[in-house]
């Protein structure tokens, strides 16, 4: 459908993104859809103006007379996206029945008040907008930074044949691979984080969802092979070749 009727409308069905443009639409001024199936069920879209809605994404229309601000209910569903997941199903293809999102629950301020309401639903949307545009703006620049990094990276490491000696990695590094004897006794109220793969990526160690164990089991565990700040470590099962620095020891 996509590819033979190219035009100007998005496609907005069961994923965050556009699946094309075409040059037909069925709906208008109705921007917001919560997806019905697949991989990203339950995910909030939002698309201004006259676009193609698919079977795969409901329809989040404000009643007549509901009192509640169109972009006030977006951020309010995005902020309840895990209250909405919990309503899907994942036994066989994800989906979200329509009955089930229909009992979410939306809080609405000063309900006996009708303006004052939309007055404070207005300033939050404002508040909240600005900040995406914040987000919006810093993401930009971090990717444009990313991408002038990557260049002068690439301009800076790389060699004429002659202009530099090469070495080997075993020349230069002190060989402390060992594989862990036993796996520690993990306890959250313990203070030394326990390492995978998982957790090295970007040349940094990453702390959330990780394990803990005592000092005492890492001094038994790496008397031989102490790991100190300014070491190298590099995946070597699961994410392999990942590659992080130890900043410091705490």
């Amino acid at each position: 459908m996509i590819a033979d009727n190219p035009g100007e409308y998005a496609v907005i069905n069961s994923g965050k993104e556009p699946l094309g443009y075409i040059d037909q639409w069925n709906t208008e001024n109705d921007p917001i859809g919560i997806t019905s199936r697949g991989a990203g069920v339950g995910s909030i879209t939002w698309q201004e103006g006259k676009y193609y809605r698919g079977n795969l994404n409901y329809s989040a229309s404000i009643k007549e007379g509901s009192n509640i601000e169109i972009k006030y209910l977006l951020h309010l569903l995005l902020y309840m996206q895990s209250s909405i997941h919990t309503l899907c199903t994942f036994d066989g293809i994800p989906a979200l029945n329509a009955s089930s999102l229909k009992q979410l629950q939306i809080p609405i301020p000063s309900p006996s008040n009708p303006s004052k309401s939309l007055a404070i639903q207005a300033e939050i949307v404002r508040i909240l907008d600005t900040f995406t545009e914040l987000t919006t703006e810093l993401t930009n620049e971090l990717d444009a930074r990313k991408k002038q990094y990557n260049h002068y990276r690439d301009q800076l490491l790389t060699f004429e044949v002659g202009d530099v000696e090469w070495k080997h990695l075993e020349d230069l590094l002190v060989d402390k691979f060992w594989i862990m004897p036993a796996t520690p006794k993990f306890n959250e109220d313990e203070v030394i984080p326990y390492i995978t793969s998982k957790n090295v990526g970007g040349g940094n160690i990453h702390f959330d969802k990780i394990k803990f164990f005592s000092r005492d089991d890492y001094r038994r565990l790496s008397k031989n092979r102490p790991i100190l700040a300014g070491d190298f470590l590099i995946s070597m099962i699961g994410t392999i070749g990942e590659v992080a620095r130890v900043k410091n020891l705490t």
